[in-house]
């Protein structure tokens, strides 16, 4: 069983403060660290570390970071073959987050922006050899399009995390077998469908079972500290409530999304129902928010083990 992450290389420049600052201020004293970052490889870390066959499809620049980028992969035993390296610089993400843990990301895309639909097509033969797709869409739309066609191609189970919400045709959602926003991604996909949809403060179960009824797909929704929700194709107008595992202190939220769709990609690769995959997901999303950063902050399998007791699904062995 092998895992294919088509997704963002960036490096993050992380800032810890006290408070954000509002507009026009400037706030010293902050704590400041530089690692490796990006929706796609981070998710490809998560998936690996919890004993995944994980390939990684994305693009880096022509610059330092590049080389530190294959290293890190080459360390977390992630196939990295498929990765172009384009000219220009690598994305650039600075994050900045507070003392409640919450944070603000602003992105610099650097070669990201370059990475077409032509370089994904090139390397079909990653799709051939994958059982399971999961797509970010820190990478241009017709990237993201031209991916999940490749996974529905080649009888792959494709997973959408929308991060950032993209504007999918019809068609494109007939290629995608689970789709994993956040409540706000979710309420923006359902505008771009039906912009009367739903309102504001729609609750989120509803918010989840609409976006499963408009594009016929299991939806996992996650929702912060409430845990998340799944609604599925075959109980229109329902969606389940996955709670939460609470963390004992939450110090940065930054990796928290990525921690869960690559566990959730890891659990689904085998069979796994999206339900149960989301009650396993639900435990590296809260193992990572404990700690700051994202790549230290993701558990192995055996630190998940030791911590909750839960075991990554019996399918998997590295």
């Amino acid at each position: 069983m092998k895992l294919l992450v088509v997704g963002g290389y960036g490096v993050g420049l992380s800032f810890f403060t006290a408070h954000a600052p509002a507009d026009g201020e400037t706030v010293s004293g902050a704590r400041m660290s530089e690692e490796h970052g990006g929706k796609g490889s981070n998710q490809a870390v998560a998936a690996s570390r919890l004993g995944a066959s994980v390939g990684l499809l994305t693009a880096v620049g022509s610059d330092k970071y590049a080389e530190q980028a294959k290293a890190m992969w080459e360390r977390e035993g992630i196939e990295s073959g498929h990765v172009d390296q384009l000219d220009g610089s690598t994305m650039m993400g600075c994050i900045v987050t507070d003392k409640s843990g919450e944070n603000r990301i602003i992105i610099a895309d650097g070669v990201l922006a370059d990475y077409g639909a032509s370089h994904v097509r090139q390397h079909e033969a990653a799709f051939r050899e994958a059982d399971c797709v999961l797509v970010s869409c820190e990478i241009p739309l017709e990237t993201v399009r031209e991916a999940i066609s490749l996974g529905r191609e080649n009888d792959c189970l494709v997973i959408l995390n929308p991060a950032p919400a993209p504007r999918l045709s019809a068609d494109d959602w007939k290629n995608v077998d689970v789709v994993t926003p956040n409540r706000t991604e979710a309420a923006q996909l359902l505008r771009d469908f039906e912009p009367d949809c739903i309102s504001d403060n729609s609750p989120s179960s509803v918010i989840a079972a609409k976006v499963s009824e408009a594009f016929n797909i299991d939806v996992v929704m996650t929702n912060g500290g409430e845990g998340c929700l799944v609604a599925t194709s075959e109980l229109k107008g329902e969606a389940t409530t996955i709670f939460p595992v609470i963390p004992e202190r939450v110090v940065d939220t930054t990796g928290a999304g990525d921690s869960f769709n690559g566990a959730l990609a890891t659990a689904m690769l085998g069979g796994v129902s999206a339900k149960d995959a989301a009650k396993f997901a639900v435990h590296n999303g809260a193992f990572t928010v404990e700690k700051e950063g994202v790549i230290k902050a993701l558990p192995t399998r055996e630190q998940l083990k030791q911590r909750y007791g839960v075991e990554t699904p019996s399918h998997l062995g590295k």
